[in-house]
Formats: C-alpha cells, structure tokens, sequence
C-alpha cells in the first residue's frame, strides 16, 4: 500500500467553516482522486492531515512531523491564499514587488513540503492560486491548479509511477509474466524433448517458446509435483495447515513477537519456487480481511502458471527468473519498487515447501542476497524448511544415528509417497542414464561435515546433506537442519520474529525481517 499525507493549511479543513468554498475544492479533489485509484485498481491510501493518526498525538511537533515523513511514501501539498501581508517580502521571496495584499501559503505546509522533499519522498503540490508567492528555493517547482482536478488526476497518478522496468513481458492466456531476458539461450528455446513430454494443458500456454527447469526434469515431472502437492498426505502441506490453521497460529515458539499473521501489513506475498500454489494458498488463506497480491516466481514457466491460476487472491503478474544463481535480486527489487502503484509496497517473500532445502546455492549466498531485496522495515522473509528433530526411528523401534534415519526417512518416502519414485526415474532418464529397477538399487548416502561437497552448500552447523545417487550421478539432494542451529544461524542477518516447530512432519518455520539499521 502506498500511504499519502496530505498537507493543506486549517481553511481546507471540511468542519471548520472558515471558507466555504476552500474545503469544498478539496473535497472534490480528494474523493475524485479515491475514484480514480478505485477504478484503476492501485493500492494507495490517502490520509489528510486532519484524519492523520499520527498528529493526534501528543508530542514535540517536529518529532511528530519526522515520524510523518517516515511513514508516508508521498505528501500532495495544497499552496492556499493563507497568509497576507509585505512582511515575509524579504525572507520568504525576496521579491521587491511583493505588495501588502499579496497571498502566501501556509507556512507549516512549506515546511511539511521541505521536510519530505529532502527526505526524497515523492512529492506533488497543488496551488489554490497561480499568482501564490512561494519561497525562491521552491521556485523550480510547477503545482498543479486546484481548479483542474482532471490534470490532478492524471499528473498524481503518474508522479508515483517509477521508471524502471528490467523484465520483459509477455501473455499467456490471461496469464501476465515478466521474464529475465539475461537468462541464456538454452532457457529461451524449448528443447525437443521436453517438447514431446507434454500435453494439451501444456500446449495452450505455447511453451515451445520457453525453457524452463524441464530442460533438467522434463515436463513430465512438474506433473509429478503436481500429483505429489495435491496427495493429503503430503508433509509440507500439512505443516502449512497447522502452521496457519484458520489464520491463529497457536504453535509459536515463546520468542515470537507475533500472534497471528494477519497482524502484519502485506501487501504482497512474493513466492520463490511456487509450485502449482498449493502451500500458498493455505497461507494466503492467513490474511484476513487483508488479502495480499500474489507474485509467484520460477524458472519454470509452466508451475508458475498453474499456480497462478490456482490462486484465490489478485495475481497481477508471475516473473521467470533463476533465483538459484543470483540472477534476479539485481532486477527484483527496481521491478517491484516500478510496480508498487499496483501491488503495494510492504512485501513478504516466502520460500515453502522443499524448495529451500533443496537450494542448490550456499546458505549464506541466499541469506545475502535476500537481504539486499529486503529494504524496507515491514519487509518479511517467510521460511519453511525440512528439519532432522522428530525423525522417526527404525522399523524396530530402535535408536539409531540421526543420519541413518535421515536416510531412512528419504527411502521411505520414495517407496510410499505417491509420485516420488516416479519422479526419480523420470530424473534418471533425462540424464541419460541406465533404468533403476527398484529404490533399494540407489546410492542412499550423505555428505560429511568436513567435505568440500558439504561446505559448497551450507553453512549452518548440524546439518544432514542426503543425496540420491544412479551410477555415480547425483540424482537429488536434500538438506535436513537443526531446528535451534538454524534458529541462531539465521539471526545473523534478520531478525527472528517467530518460529514454530513441526517435528511430526519434520518441519521448521521461520518469519524473518531486517534487522534495523544502527547509525
């Protein structure tokens, strides 16, 4: 949401009655300015001074004005006929032909305007009057007749725009998608293969002009994820249930600075690795009364897609980027900043499901990277990650190594869980490699702490790297973390403001934000 503050002098106050014809003015700009962001579907809100919840305060004014300057993202200002008299001819003008009768705006306003000009918020100021005498170091600026309230329309609405678009656009259906035209060739041009793998429902979104992660998995695969997503019993799916069951959260750990999700203002839910959406929607589902845009993100142009259709909420748009080797958090954040007109600005980035354990980058690659994107103080970083705590024991009941079990718990999974088997082979075949003829023919191993393989990937302590090997070719990996070592870890560089555990199911949740700058 983009807040506006509006500053005009006491006459324009509608209850005050002191000028008829001065509040009415500004009521016709304001409500017409409501209907046009209505129309055009923008998140903006505009608070006037007289309804600004900050002012009612009681406080030193310039404290209080500072704290308005932070909090708003633009200030309209009117310039009014408020001020007669000669005497301000030499400090505010100087301007010898100043005259006793000439008009000036209010002083607090100019001031108002002063301090969110140099703060660098948008501005856009109004004048009640063009023969207004304003200050000489405001002299550069061209206000807007109040009378015009067509132009105020128009030119408000274009001050917010930004100016920088680093993605190129393209339609599929009614789809809009944004996709990274520095991504290689071999992401541009769908191969043969993949080609031949799929089906009607793949072909009306014309894929033959895309690569996405297919080109490793094939087509076929994200119709196996699909398949595995929608299985009731699929663990991350039932961790998300709980984790945000009918928007209370009951499960936080007793740091959490939070309750409820719904208590944060967002704006927007930005989704690394979506899926087909499924997981998000339960956490949509969350948001209550607000209901945030969605903004799926993926190499994978076919599963952001469906998830974009699968989505309750507004999805104004998905973006095809690679965010596994850092290609995308250079554009990301002037894209969203050139966007937030339509999506708003308070943003939570979430990565759920396996994807973050699956990461092919190393930990502290990610963790810098997102902090880069992740400016703004009501900026969140939502994570839901596979953890080694409640891991099962063997079929005897017997204690063993946690990375036994761990290994034990991945082979169960692709004996039991629908579609992970499949999938393997799928894998298997596309690398060109012999069939495997059963789970129990692969390489089930892990990686030890003091291995380059191991250090490549992550750097939190106590951490379990499976991998999946057919013929000496890694198949799969996934990373199983300690739910308190990964709790410190991630500390380093957010602000930990809730957590919860889910051993059950294996699960570790974790709300981050920025840690707030210290001058």
């Amino acid at each position: 949401m983009i807040k506006v503050f509006l500053a005009s002098s006491s006459r324009f106050r509608p209850e005050n009655g002191i000028d008829n014809v001065a509040p009415n003015k500004l009521n016709d700009i304001i409500q017409s300015l409501k209907l046009h962001i209505d129309a055009k579907r923008l998140k903006v809100k505009i608070d006037p001074w007289w309804e600004c919840p900050i002012l009612k305060k009681t406080d030193f004014i310039l404290k209080i004005l500072n704290e308005i300057v932070n909090h708003y993202d633009c200030g309209i200002f009117i310039l009014g006929k408020d001020v007669i008299g000669q005497k301000y001819q030499n400090s505010i003008t100087k301007d010898n032909d100043t005259r006793e009768d000439d008009m000036f705006p209010n002083h607090n306003v100019i001031a108002e305007l002063a301090m969110f000009y140099y703060a660098q918020k948008k501005i856009y100021i109004i004048s009640e009057d063009s023969e207004i005498k304003i200050p000489s170091d405001f002299s550069g600026l061209n206000p807007v007749s109040i009378s015009d309230i067509e132009g105020i329309k128009k030119g408000f609405i274009e001050s917010l725009k930004g100016k920088r678009n680093d993605y190129s656009k393209l339609f599929y259906g009614k789809c809009c998608v944004y996709y990274n035209p520095e991504l290689s060739d071999k992401f541009i041009k769908f191969n043969a293969y993949n080609h031949q793998q799929t089906g009607p429902k793949v072909h009306q979104y014309d894929m033959s002009k895309w690569e996405s992660k297919a080109l490793f998995v094939g087509s076929k695969s994200a119709f196996l994820w699909q398949n595995i997503e929608e299985d009731p019993d699929y663990p991350e799916k039932i961790a998300m249930t709980n984790f945000t069951s009918k928007g209370q959260n009951r499960n936080w750990d007793q740091d959490s600075k939070i309750n409820d999700l719904n208590e944060l203002e967002i704006d927007n839910i930005i989704s690394f690795g979506p899926g087909i959406g499924t997981i998000d929607n339960i956490l949509l589902a969350s948001f209550i009364p607000n209901k945030p845009c969605y903004i799926p993100i993926d190499l994978n142009v076919f599963l952001a897609i469906e998830s974009m259709k699968s989505i309750k909420n507004h999805v104004p748009f998905a973006i095809i980027d690679d965010f596994e080797i850092s290609l995308c958090y250079d554009k990301l954040p002037p894209f969203l900043e050139s966007n937030k007109l339509c999506i708003g600005s308070n943003n939570m980035f979430s990565m759920l499901g396996v994807t973050f354990s699956n990461l092919s980058m190393n930990c502290d690659t990610f963790f810098y990277n997102m902090k880069s994107i992740m400016k703004d103080e009501k900026d969140y970083l939502l994570l839901d990650v596979i953890i080694k705590n409640g891991l099962p024991r063997n079929s005897k009941g017997k204690r063993t190594t946690i990375a036994n079990r761990v290994k034990n718990d991945v082979l169960k999974k692709i004996k039991e869980q629908k579609g992970y088997w499949e999938l393997i082979q799928n894998s298997i075949k596309k690398k060109g490699l012999d069939p495997c003829e059963k789970p129990e023919d692969l390489d089930i191993g892990y990686f030890e702490s003091s291995s380059n393989e191991y250090k490549t990937r992550t750097n939190i302590s106590d951490t379990i790297i499976v991998y999946v090997k057919h013929q000496n070719n890694i198949i799969t990996i996934a990373k199983y973390y300690d739910y308190e070592s990964f709790k410190k870890y991630v500390q380093q560089y957010f602000e930990l403001v809730a957590s919860a555990k889910y051993a059950e199911q294996s699960r570790g949740v974790f709300l981050l934000k920025p840690k707030p700058n210290i001058y």
